[in-house]
């Protein structure tokens, strides 16, 4: 006779749209929105948002950035020059001039990530805006992005991917038309998603899911992605969190859209007991 296990699992989610929650532990600073304020013929001024969140991620560096040669820490922005007006040949470089409006944090040989994080939050906020003043987009170069970066210099740009190294999951995509569309997630069931309490044989394959609704000021694109995948729950029981059936799917939205998020479980020879874990979903408006 067997003797089934009972476990109990649960999804947290954090959404963000625009503007994060911060929470708790180590915590990580991410770029929420990106986007120009205004175009002018030669220097155009753009919008900058970040926030502070909570992530077990890796990062794209040792531990101490300083030991790589990396001199200074905060958000930068990522341009493309074009060789011709096809657009088809190309050329990505780094922005990192502090005296372009934006907080750089010099980095000391103890510095870590999560460290730099802190400072920066002590400096210009774990939660802020900024405005930065960038070169006008035009048919030979477009901004694509900002994001937390360590870098060698914040004197000049650079288009050596070893002079700037960027955190993968702090980037927020930067719209090519001023005034782009402004969007918010509104919970219709729970930010938990509760798989109840299950047979150690039902764990499996267990798929639970919750509702969010996406509703934007204008027609708009939304790309979404989900932080620290998968999400681990604890006794080798692992939740795939999907939206939509992906990970990371782009959504088309004109006024809203009602989302589906669902948690899907998997085990290997699973432990009776609660289990819990935490996913961060981001939106970020293309």
């Amino acid at each position: 006779m067997m003797n089934n296990k009972k476990i109990t699992c649960f999804i947290f989610l954090t959404m963000m749209l625009l503007l994060a929650k911060p929470l708790q532990a180590e915590p990580r600073l991410i770029v929420v929105n990106a986007f120009m304020i205004d175009k002018h013929v030669i220097l155009s001024n753009l919008s900058v948002s970040w926030d502070t969140i909570d992530s077990g991620a890796g990062y794209p560096t040792s531990i101490h950035p300083y030991d790589e040669g990396f001199r200074y820490y905060g958000p930068a922005l990522q341009g493309r020059d074009y060789d011709d007006s096809t657009e088809t040949n190309y050329k990505d470089y780094w922005d990192t001039d502090f005296s372009a409006g934006r907080t750089m944090i010099p980095i000391e040989p103890e510095d870590t990530w999560v460290t730099l994080a802190e400072k920066y939050g002590s400096v210009a906020g774990a939660k802020g805006a900024g405005t930065y003043i960038h070169y006008t987009p035009s048919s030979y170069y477009a901004l694509v992005r900002s994001c937390t970066v360590v870098t060698r210099s914040v004197i000049a740009t650079t288009y050596l991917d070893s002079d700037v190294k960027f955190d993968p999951l702090s980037c927020s995509n930067i719209p090519q038309v001023p005034d782009p569309a402004q969007c918010d997630l509104e919970l219709v069931g729970s930010n938990t998603i509760d798989h109840g309490t299950l047979l150690d044989t039902e764990v499996n394959g267990h798929t639970k899911t919750t509702t969010i609704t996406l509703r934007c000021t204008k027609p708009a694109a939304v790309e979404f992605r989900l932080l620290d995948q998968p999400v681990a729950l604890g006794s080798g029981i692992t939740s795939t969190v999907t939206i939509e059936g992906s990970e990371s799917p782009v959504i088309d939205v004109n006024d809203f859209k009602n989302i589906t998020i669902a948690s899907r479980l998997s085990a290997l020879n699973p432990v009776a007991g609660p289990f819990k874990g935490n996913v961060v979903l981001i939106a970020n408006v293309k």
